[in-house]
C-alpha cells in the first residue's frame, strides 16, 4: 500500500469512527429520552368500593384532591409521593380506606372504600350530621341526600359521645332490618339517659322504645302489632304504645271511638293492655 492510499484509509478509518460514535450517541440519547418517557404516569385508574348504594365523592372530585394534572401526569414514577397522597385522600371524611399504587402500564391506580351513612342526627338548632356504621360522624353532602332513619333531638355539647353515636347506630340498622317499620318509623326521637321514641308516618300515637336494651325483641312485638292488633283495631285507637315491658305492648288509649262494623277479625298477637 502506498503512502498516499494508507493515508487516504486512515481518513476514511477516522470519518467511519467519528460516524458510529455520532451514531451511537444519537442511539444512546434516544434510548434515555425513551426510557425517561416509559418511566412516566400516563394515566390513572380509580375504584370506589361502596358507592354502589350512594355516591358521595366522585372521580374528579379524587383527582381535583391529590392534584393529578398538576402533581403527578407525566411525572416520573419514582417522585410520586404514594404514601402521602393516600394520607391525603384518607383525609376525606368520606373515605375510611385508600391504597395507591403505580402498575406495570405506569397508571396510578387509587382504590379507596366509601363510608356509607346509616343514620343522619339532628341537634336542637336543626343542625344535622351523618353517622356510618362504625359510629364515625360524616357531614352533609350537596352531591346527595341518603334516605335513612332520622334522629332527633341530640344536644351539640354530646359531639364527642362516641358510646351514644354507637347506640344510635344500633338502632337505625335494626330499624333498616324490618322494611315495613323502616317506612312506618318516620322519626326516632332522642331522650335523656339514652331512652329513645319512636314517631310513626301513619297513625296519630308515639311509641316509647325506652333504651336499646332487647331492642330486637321490642321492634318485633311492634311489628307483630302492627300486622295483627293494628288491623283489628285500627291506627286510631292508641295515642301511646308502650314497648318498654317484657313480652308485651302497653297501650294509652285515645280519645277516638271507632266505627262499628259488621264483620270484625281476629288476630294472634303480642298481649296489649
Amino acid at each position: 500500500m502506498s503512502k498516499w492510499n494508507k493515508k487516504l484509509w486512515l481518513r476514511g478509518l477516522t470519518h467511519a469512527f467519528w460516524l458510529l460514535l455520532l451514531v451511537g450517541a444519537a442511539w444512546l440519547t434516544l434510548a434515555a429520552r425513551q426510557d425517561k418517557n416509559a418511566d412516566r404516569i400516563k394515566g390513572i385508574e380509580i375504584h370506589i368500593q361502596g358507592g354502589e348504594e350512594h355516591l358521595f365523592i366522585d372521580e374528579n372530585e379524587l383527582k381535583n384532591l391529590i392534584g393529578y394534572a398538576q402533581r403527578i401526569h407525566n411525572k416520573p414514577r419514582h417522585l410520586v409521593p404514594l404514601r402521602e397522597l393516600e394520607n391525603l385522600v384518607e383525609k376525606n371524611p368520606w373515605v375510611s380506606q385508600a391504597q395507591l399504587f403505580i402498575d406495570n402500564n405506569q397508571v396510578l391506580q387509587v382504590g379507596l372504600v366509601e363510608r356509607q351513612p346509616v343514620v343522619r342526627v339532628f341537634d336542637s338548632s336543626a343542625v344535622s350530621f351523618y353517622l356510618d356504621s362504625t359510629g364515625f360522624r360524616l357531614p352533609l353532602s350537596d352531591k346527595m341526600t341518603a334516605r335513612v332513619p332520622v334522629i332527633t333531638g341530640f344536644e351539640p355539647q354530646q359531639k364527642n359521645d362516641t358510646a351514644l353515636f354507637k347506640d344510635m347506630v344500633v338502632l337505625a340498622r335494626q330499624l333498616a332490618k324490618d322494611s315495613f317499620l323502616n317506612a312506618q318509623i318516620a322519626q326516632v326521637a332522642l331522650l335523656p339517659e339514652k331512652n329513645y321514641e319512636l314517631l310513626p308516618l301513619i297513625g296519630l300515637h308515639t311509641i316509647r322504645l325506652g333504651t336499646t336494651e332487647n331492642l330486637a325483641e321490642k321492634l318485633s312485638k311492634l311489628s307483630a302489632f302492627y300486622t295483627g292488633a293494628w288491623l283489628q283495631k285500627g291506627m286510631l285507637r292508641y295515642k301511646v304504645l308502650d314497648l318498654r315491658f317484657q313480652g308485651q305492648i302497653v297501650g294509652v288509649r285515645s280519645n277516638w271511638n271507632p266505627p262499628v262494623f259488621s264483620d270484625s277479625i281476629t288476630i294472634s298477637t303480642p298481649e296489649l293492655r
